[in-house]
């Protein structure tokens, strides 16, 4: 009957999940030697949604790090404690914060986050936010190296992020993305779209970053959503975290708030509506964007 039926679909649907979740040694040794990303989307697809529930438990882990430059996902075995909540004055929309404790690790000592997001996701998220994040560290790291061939002290930075595969034998259990802890006052500079916030000196470098982006990527990539900790009342150094990035590459940048030609569109003439000095003195062009249809 039709009940039947549906009921062995389900089984075999949850079996091919569970499945999917165990680790082959070839998936081992292909992790550890280095794998792009497409790679890391088609083995990942079928793992199905992942419940948030790892919190006050030492874990198993494989530390995945993304190198824009090779293009390439490198893994390493650790051992994490998952602690407490972050206390925080404003919690994020979509992801908590918890503290983070490597147990097997050079950096024993240091302070990290680790965020989870809120409802069951697919394990690709997390590998697709810190993709992102990489590719807006690769891009500052070129932007800052700019400035200071201008003499213009560097202001912005982009903190690194890793993917944290929780691990129960060789079956994946979850996922989480890990960053150092930053000391200072969350501030949001800029969203993807048309908010900008001119009062933070911080702002005026992010929108010229942003134009570098597009200018160094060739006319792919503009990096938005600036956001992070700032320091010496907003005048001072900031570290930016998740980042969105427009791309007309979909190669390169996956996801919902990814808005491509139009995106890039927004920046220029939402946000970045004319030059600053800092433009000026990097010898930026000032592209002519048409509103895409």
């Amino acid at each position: 009957n039709s009940s039947g039926s549906s009921f062995a679909f389900i089984s075999m649907v949850k079996e091919q999940m569970q499945q999917a979740r165990i680790l082959s040694n070839g998936d081992y040794n292909k992790l550890f030697t280095g794998v792009e990303h497409a790679w890391l989307v088609e083995r990942m697809k079928n793992t199905g949604f992942f419940k948030p529930n790892l919190l006050r438990r030492t874990h198993y882990a494989l530390l995945l790090k993304y190198s824009k430059i090779s293009g390439l996902w490198t893994a390493q075995e650790t051992t994490a404690y998952i602690g407490d909540n972050l206390s925080v004055a404003k919690k994020g929309k979509q992801r908590n914060a918890f503290w983070m404790h490597f147990l097997h690790q050079e950096e024993t000592l240091g302070r990290y986050v680790g965020k989870e997001y809120k409802e069951e996701k697919e394990i690709i998220c997390h590998f697709n936010d810190v993709e992102r994040q990489m590719t807006a560290q690769y891009y500052v790291t070129e932007f800052n190296k700019r400035l200071y061939e201008q003499n213009i002290p560097t202001q912005i930075f982009y903190i690194p992020s890793v993917v944290l595969l929780i691990l129960e034998g060789k079956s994946i259990q979850g996922c989480v993305t890990v960053e150092p802890y930053i000391l200072g006052d969350f501030v949001k500079l800029s969203n993807n779209t048309n908010v900008v916030k001119l009062e933070y000196k911080a702002t005026e470098y992010g929108l010229a970053y942003g134009h570098f982006c597009y200018e160094f990527s060739q006319g792919t990539d503009v990096v938005v959503d600036l956001q992070g900790w700032v320091t010496d009342n907003g005048k001072g150094l900031i570290y930016l975290t998740d980042p969105q990035i427009h791309s007309v590459s979909k190669k390169e940048i996956t996801g919902l708030t990814n808005f491509g030609k139009k995106g890039i569109y927004y920046f220029f003439n939402n946000q970045h509506t004319e030059c600053n000095e800092i433009c000026s003195r990097l010898s930026l062009t000032r592209p002519s964007i048409e509103k895409p249809k």
